[in-house]
């Protein structure tokens, strides 16, 4: 009864790994290596990773209208590509476009972007555009790599060696990284203490990020043991313990407070609960934790930072309180006591009558 009376619940930091960028592998392969660190996180216990399909509904929650009314003027474009009215077809697929990136599609729905992105440098063909196109097909090829492969789409001779062109310049060119504001942001939008972004190449090189907030935390690079990249390899374990060896910095979930009778609770609060202040945390305000709740999430706590959020209260263990003891003295004399008291014969009166004989009465409970 003590103990359920006083249980309470912490619960694991949370992380929301995106799907990685490709750079000479398939789309599917980047989400292998995705999902790979996913596994990871889940199997360390360091933190909580949110699925693939969370991500996209989290980041997009709120956009229903948004993305459905993209999805028809995307139909729209097509048909009238498709009709050969290419020039009529690019500002309904430019709407579209607007809208995607709105619901932060490159997030969570990147198949989706990609497809009217193509489509758009497809109508800019027609249009003569070849340059503007060639810049279309590069965005396409950047958040679905190998597109034409992974997306079962046929073109023309000239649209298929701009693809291919654009597909190199990006294999051979710098990494991208998304914006540490933008990261802020989509951490928010999610609802989760930490954001990991990463690259796969073709080389089996596998690199990641991982941010609280909008503060970068760490990096690592790993070499994957297979390439293509597989759902199981021991590279995916070795970059999570890497990137949270040096201490994590966001706040596990508050654990649900103590249920005390109000007088104890006010006595503890006067008497056991010192107030400190460490002053403002500069990982922002997702990016602050207790030390004593780092050990709940696997971290250290010498790597915790403070933020300033008023009083923060520190409860002695529920052995080491007066008040537990004297409850669990009281509980137990009055348990003995009880016994005592069932096991004790009733006492016996003696009434004396006028004429001499007694009757013994016993006297109910």
């Amino acid at each position: 009864m003590i103990a359920l009376l006083f249980a309470s619940v912490a619960s694991a930091a949370t992380v929301a790994v995106l799907d990685f960028d490709g750079y000479g592998v398939s789309f599917s392969d980047a989400q292998t290596a995705a999902q790979g660190v996913r596994d990871a996180f889940l199997e360390s216990g360091k933190l909580d990773p949110l699925s693939g399909s969370d991500i996209a509904d989290g980041v997009s929650k709120g956009q229903d209208a948004a993305l459905s009314r993209a999805r028809d003027l995307v139909s729209e474009g097509r048909r009238l590509y498709a009709s050969g009215d290419s020039a009529a077809a690019l500002d309904p697929l430019a709407e579209a476009i607007e809208l995607h990136e709105g619901a932060d599609s490159s997030v969570g729905r990147r198949p989706e972007l990609a497809d009217a992105t193509f489509l758009y440098g497809l109508c800019l063909l027609k249009a003569g555009r070849s340059a503007d196109a060639r810049v279309r097909f590069g965005e396409a090829a950047f958040l679905v790599p190998q597109y034409a492969k992974e997306r079962g789409t046929r073109m023309s001779s000239e649209a298929a060696g701009l693809l291919a062109a654009a597909e190199d310049t990006l294999a051979r060119g710098a990494r991208k990284t998304r914006p540490a504001a933008g990261i802020g942001r989509i951490a928010e939008a999610l609802s989760v203490d930490y954001v990991v972004t990463g690259w796969v190449g073709a080389d089996g090189a596998l690199s990641a990020r991982l941010f609280a907030g909008d503060q970068l935390v760490s990096e690592a690079k790993v070499m994957l043991d297979e390439r293509p990249p597989l759902p199981v390899d021991a590279g995916y374990g070795t970059l999570v313990a890497l990137l949270t060896e040096a201490g994590l910095t966001a706040p596990v979930s508050e654990p649900e407070p103590e249920v005390l009778p109000e007088e104890e609770a006010e006595q503890l609060d006067a008497e056991d609960t010192p107030d400190f202040d460490e002053g403002p945390s500069p990982a922002g305000p997702r990016a602050a934790a207790a030390a004593p709740r780092a050990a709940a999430a696997g971290t250290s706590s010498a790597k915790v930072k403070i933020k300033d959020s008023g009083a923060m209260k520190i409860r002695r263990p529920i052995v080491e309180q007066w008040w537990f003891w004297t409850s669990a003295v009281a509980v137990a004399g009055g348990g003995t006591f009880g016994l005592v008291y069932a096991l004790t014969p009733p006492p016996t009166e003696y009434v004396e009558e006028p004429d001499g004989w007694s009757v013994s009465v016993t006297t109910p409970e």
